[in-house]
C-alpha cells in the first residue's frame, strides 16, 4: 500500500546543518477512486475559477483516463475558457492524477 508523503528540509538558522522531516499522510493512494482523486484535484482550481464568476463540474471520469468537465457560470461564455481548461484545469488534473489522460469540456 503506498501512502503519500511530503519532505521538508528545514535549516537552522546558525548553520548549514539541515534536517529533514518526512510528513506522512494517513490517506492511502489507493484507497481513493480515480474519480475521488479527480475531484479532490478539481476543488483546489475551483477558488480561481470562482473568483471571476466561474466554477467547473466534473461530468464523468472514462475507463481510459478522459475526464468530461463542465464549465460554468462566466466560464461557460469566456473567450479565454480553452486556455483555461488547458492551462489551468488539464495541467493541475494531469500533475495531480496521472491516470488522467486528457480534460474534456462538455457543452449541455
Amino acid at each position: 500500500m503506498k501512502f503519500l508523503w511530503e519532505a521538508t528540509n528545514v535549516f537552522c538558522a546558525g548553520g548549514n546543518a539541515g534536517v529533514q522531516y518526512l510528513t506522512f499522510s494517513m490517506t492511502s493512494m489507493t484507497s481513493m477512486t480515480i474519480t475521488e482523486r479527480v475531484q479532490q484535484s478539481l476543488d483546489t482550481v475551483r477558488p480561481y475559477l470562482q473568483a471571476d464568476g466561474g466554477d467547473v463540474e466534473l461530468v464523468r471520469v472514462t475507463d481510459d483516463g478522459f475526464v468530461m468537465v463542465k464549465l460554468v457560470g462566466s466560464c461557460f461564455s469566456c473567450p479565454m475558457s480553452r486556455m483555461t481548461l488547458r492551462a489551468g484545469v488539464e495541467r493541475k488534473l494531469l500533475s495531480d492524477v496521472p491516470e488522467i489522460r486528457r480534460v474534456e469540456q462538455v457543452l449541455s
